[in-house]
């Protein structure tokens, strides 16, 4: 074999060893795998999410080898360490990432091939920093998840990198240094600037953290008045965001702690909220009982069963904002330590 075909044919092989890294899904297949994030993203960590994701795993599908390996630690440890090292051998930082925060437990009982939980930071850490230093905001966050960096999270954050947003307006607020050395006001002011970049960023988890900081009586940089309160209620509804629509069905029924928000209670709705939720296969501990036999509330007054005809027109209310408005989220995302309380 002349050099010229030396040459050749180690370019196929490589081709051949990185195909499963950039191989294409079939329409199905995302499909299937969208699915699959979805009720990852609704904490539904059980067999479906996993066969939802596990084809387009096997077809070589980095983003869905990471997802199915952060399930998988919850349903199947002994394959989760598989699934994030082939993702992570392909230069995954969030595979890294996910095995960095996790593999002790599996080097106690060798599920890991070559490596372990100290690896696994190391390499990731060398490899955000090398793509932080290329300018990568995407990095450089994900070097301050690794090391705890705090001048590379600024660095991100400034660029527009919306989870680094959120996580500096955390550390800010919490007066982690070196934003203890700020004054009350500076650190206050501070906290403003990025919590109002993240929520225009388009973040909801900032977003319903600051609604709930709404009748905050100890910390004035939370204050929001109702009227910005209820907007960003109603907003975060819109969204489905989760969290936000179970605060809203109890502000519907009348929950005397939201009183403030200026919202009318309106039981139709909140049955068909309720049910909508129920529909999704969320477990929110929400139950139909409460509309449909009367409860008595801690305050101790009694909410009546809602008729038979205001079910049905609840039920229809249901139907039509299924259609009408995203499916219900939670936080997960490719950083979550699914395994932490």
């Amino acid at each position: 074999m002349n050099k010229q075909y030396k040459l050749w044919f180690v370019f196929l092989i490589s081709l051949l060893v990185a195909l499963p890294s950039w191989a294409k899904l079939t329409p199905e297949q995302e499909v299937a795998k969208q699915k699959g994030i979805l009720l990852y993203q609704q904490s539904r960590l059980n067999e479906t999410t996993e066969n939802y994701l596990l084809e387009a795993a096997e077809a070589g599908d980095v983003e869905a080898m990471v997802y199915l390996g952060i399930v998988m630690k919850v349903t199947m440890p002994l394959m989760a360490s598989k699934w994030l090292e082939k993702a992570a051998n392909q230069g995954d930082l969030y595979a890294m990432y996910q095995l960095s925060i996790d593999g002790a437990i599996w080097d106690q009982f060798g599920y890991t091939e070559n490596t372990n939980k100290t690896d696994w930071k190391k390499k990731g850490t060398e490899l955000s920093l090398e793509r932080a230093k290329q300018g990568d905001p995407e990095a450089m966050h994900l070097y301050y998840k690794f090391t705890g960096d705090l001048n590379w999270l600024k660095k991100s954050a400034d660029l527009g990198w919306l989870p680094a947003q959120e996580d500096i307006t955390y550390q800010v607020d919490s007066g982690k240094p070196p934003f203890d050395k700020l004054t009350k006001p500076e650190q206050e002011e501070l906290y403003r600037q990025y919590r109002d970049r993240a929520i225009a960023n388009g973040s909801l988890k900032i977003k319903y953290d600051t609604f709930l900081g709404y009748n905050s009586k100890f910390q004035s940089h939370f204050y929001i008045d109702h009227s910005t309160a209820q907007r960003y209620l109603l907003e975060l509804v819109e969204k489905s965001y989760l969290r936000a629509v179970k605060i809203y069905i109890s502000v519907l029924n009348g929950d005397k702690d939201y009183k403030k928000l200026g919202v009318k209670p309106a039981p139709i709705k909140a049955y068909a909220l309720t049910a909508f939720v129920l529909d999704s296969g969320i477990n929110s501990l929400l139950s139909l009982e409460y509309y449909t036999e009367g409860v008595t509330t801690i305050d101790g007054r009694y909410i009546p069963p809602l008729t038979t005809e205001q079910i049905k027109q609840g039920y229809a209310l249901k139907e039509q904002w299924a259609k009408t408005h995203p499916p219900l989220r939670n936080d997960n995302n490719k950083l979550t330590d699914i395994n932490k309380p």
